[in-house]
């Protein structure tokens, strides 16, 4: 007789070891997180929350100015409520701008208020008051160019509003627009320089550039700054300061004098009259060194009695002469346009000497001399550009558009080698300036030098730059994904690497083809990525939605992590591993962060809060998203945490059940050895872990232990 066997109870565990950072797709592995805040991979493949960020700079309160307006007051009253409408007048504006509305309401008789934002008469942007002291800082878009606002005022009862008593409800308006931010910043020679308005700093300088901006400079709109040699060099207004002496002005040049006396005289290099023989044949009897200017073939010859002959002269040059004119804002070797008599001169004359009053450029005329009365402009031009970068001693950009109402143009440019003043330089030798016509049409979206060549971007065409100088340049083009529409700021070189924000997604750029490392991301659509690398590590400030990210892509390990919402306007950084960021008067390190730069007011957040939390499966079981049925008769018993929380740190757990809240399990405090805690779960058909932390911690372990039972 035998007796019946009962199978043994086998229990299973299932670890997880490894936390693999950020997924946002549907179905995600183990040790992957759907949602997560302040999280590194500084310390793979623990899971540990980012070190603080240090402030860096922080320039202080904003500077604004007070706009006015006046204001139209409406009412809408009924038994059920009483509306107050206050309305701006339209203010006629050039695009993205920061505006502050102030104002207080009687909350004797107004319950709340909201503010109602329209640009090009529409609105956009809408925020509610619950107390009376009101505050509404916003933004403006970039193609905005009409701006007003509403406030409107709710009633705590519709028989205590009076409709004409409404100025008293709403009072102290003002509308003031912000006009200090800091503009631009770079890294260069272990130093930081920024743009504040319309000055620079770089370390202990202060450099005034109020001149040389246009007067409809707005004080607050983007500027890019880029290191050349000694220079720093600052794109779109075209500026220029040398570190290494102190000075600093335009890159263009212009001179203008109204209703001036000009004098043109055919000269040598020196500026020494040639007094040639003006005609259409050849003078008779010649002696030796005498000149003839050849009407009839337009040339310059020389008699030598030794050859019996006459000799062209090579290269002419006309001395230009205005009395009381100062033209040492040019140099030799300066293109030029003018606007005179003499055609031949008037577009990119090339500069051979600067002298008070005086003017030689290359150029022939048919006359000894000449002279007119004009008002005279003298210009050494910088081409409109889109974006800028530096290569092979040149800076490079390109430009897709109207200019001065004429067709549109799609050129890349090329500076003078050496020489970032200087764009309409052809004398036909290595160092000239250099453009090319493209014929795709479409809008340049971001310039960058990779390998040594220089890379222009559409959003989906590529532009690469071979050669060495203008006559052996060769342009290549590769129809792919390029960089999206106004992530410009998101090209990155990391080691042996270009990264860019494409319309879909983020690419790598190895020199042929771009691949995506972004799957991670899943279907969500970002834009306005701007981005900065240290460290074997990419930092990315985009926008989803309305939503704000920051993001790192740790390029070694293929993590994202979710870090907040910081958001950062342009990024810098230098070879140590020091990367900074500006987000309006204030400017973070991230990286090492390391550098002295001389500047005051550094501080480090006090408290870094994080959280972490782990997603469900439906695939199969795992420490995620935890299935057990019927027929398997298995069930978690056991889920045991190891930590390592140092003191004057927290983590609590949270643990959500078939998709309910998340409900807290344990809170650890800080102790100088590692912890390890369990907890049994609540019977369920799934359940989800949730972290939360208080600085430093180290999550090393979660172990789940399974309970099969016999079978029935």
């Amino acid at each position: 007789m035998y007796l019946p066997q009962v199978e043994v109870n086998q229990n299973k565990a299932n670890y997880i070891s490894q936390f693999l950072g950020l997924n946002l797709n549907h179905v995600i592995g183990d040790g992957e997180f759907s949602d997560m805040e302040n999280l590194t991979s500084d310390n793979y493949p623990l899971l540990s929350p980012r070190k603080k960020r240090t402030l860096a700079l922080n320039i202080g309160k904003s500077t604004w100015d007070s706009k006015t307006v006046t204001w139209t007051e409406t009412a809408d009253v009924d038994v059920s409520q009483a509306v107050g409408y206050y309305k701006s007048s339209a203010l006629t504006i050039t695009g993205k701008d920061t505006y502050k509305l102030n104002f207080e309401y009687d909350d004797d008789v107004i319950s709340h208020a909201k503010v109602n934002v329209y640009e090009n008469g529409v609105v956009t942007k809408e925020e509610t008051f619950l107390s009376p002291t009101c505050e509404y800082i916003f933004t403006t878009d970039t193609a905005t160019t009409s701006l007003s606002v509403e406030i409107v005022a709710y009633a705590i009862e519709p028989e205590d509003f009076d409709p004409d008593d409404m100025t008293n409800y709403i009072t102290n308006r003002t509308l003031k627009v912000q006009v200090a931010v800091i503009r631009g910043i770079l890294c260069k020679n272990n130093k930081l320089a920024y743009m504040l308005g319309q000055k620079m700093y770089y370390g202990n300088t202060e450099v005034n550039f109020t001149t040389y901006f246009p007067a409809d400079d707005d004080k607050v709109s983007d500027l890019q700054l880029i290191s050349f040699g000694a220079y720093i060099l600052v794109f779109p207004t075209g500026l220029w300061f040398n570190t290494q002496n102190g000075s600093f002005g335009s890159l263009g040049a212009k001179v203008e004098e109204k209703n001036a006396s000009v004098t043109y005289t055919i000269c040598n290099s020196e500026g020494t009259a040639y007094n040639p023989t003006v005609s259409a044949t050849a003078p008779a009897n010649p002696n030796d060194g005498d000149y003839w200017l050849n009407t009839t073939e337009q040339g310059l010859y020389i008699w030598y009695n030794s050859m019996s002959t006459w000799q062209p002269i090579a290269t002419s040059y006309i001395k230009i002469e205005i009395t009381g004119v100062d033209f040492d804002v040019f140099e030799e070797g300066d293109a030029v346009f003018m606007n005179t008599k003499i055609a031949d001169i008037n577009e990119g004359s090339i500069v051979r000497s600067v002298g008070s009053g005086t003017l030689i450029v290359e150029g022939f005329m048919d006359a000894a001399t000449d002279s007119e009365t004009v008002d005279f402009v003298c210009e050494r031009k910088i081409p409109q550009l889109d974006f800028v970068c530096v290569a092979n001693n040149r800076v490079w950009g390109c430009y897709a558009g109207k200019i001065d109402g004429s067709d549109r143009v799609n050129e890349i440019y090329a500076s003078k080698q050496g020489d970032a003043k200087n764009w309409y330089v052809y004398d036909g030798i290595s160092t000239d300036s250099y453009a090319l016509s493209l014929g795709d049409d479409g809008d340049f979206t971001g310039a960058v030098t990779f390998q040594g060549y220089p890379m222009f971007f559409k959003e989906n065409v590529v532009y690469k730059i071979y050669g060495s100088y203008p006559a052996a340049y060769q342009l290549m083009t590769y129809d792919c994904r390029g960089v999206q529409k106004g992530s410009e700021k998101s090209l990155c070189v990391l080691g042996e690497t270009l990264i860019y924000k494409s319309i879909k997604d983020f690419c790598v750029w190895d020199g042929s083809t771009p691949s995506r490392i972004s799957e991670n991301l899943g279907d969500n659509i970002f834009t306005n990525a701007v981005a900065g690398v240290a460290l074997n590590k990419y930092y990315v400030s985009m926008k989803k939605g309305e939503e704000q990210w920051f993001l790192v892509y740790d390029i070694q390990k293929g993590l994202w992590h979710k870090e907040d919402d910081l958001n950062i306007e342009q990024f810098t950084y230098n070879n140590q591993g020091q990367l900074y960021g500006k987000n309006g008067l204030n400017i973070y390190g991230f990286g090492l962060a390391s550098e002295d730069f001389e500047l005051t007011n550094t501080a480090e957040e006090l408290h870094v809060y994080w959280s972490a939390t782990l997603n469900k499966q439906y695939a199969q079981r795992s420490t995620q998203y935890h299935t057990y049925t019927s027929v398997e008769n298995i069930r978690p018993n056991k889920v045991i945490i190891r930590a390592d929380v140092p003191v004057n740190s927290e983590l609590s757990v949270f643990v959500a059940y078939d998709d309910k809240p998340f409900e807290m399990v344990k809170v650890i405090r800080g102790e100088e050895h590692a912890q390890k805690f369990n907890f049994t779960p609540v019977k369920c058909d799934h359940y989800q872990i949730r972290f939360e932390g208080r600085d430093d911690c180290k999550v090393y372990l979660i172990q789940t232990e399974f309970q099969q039972g016999g079978q029935k």
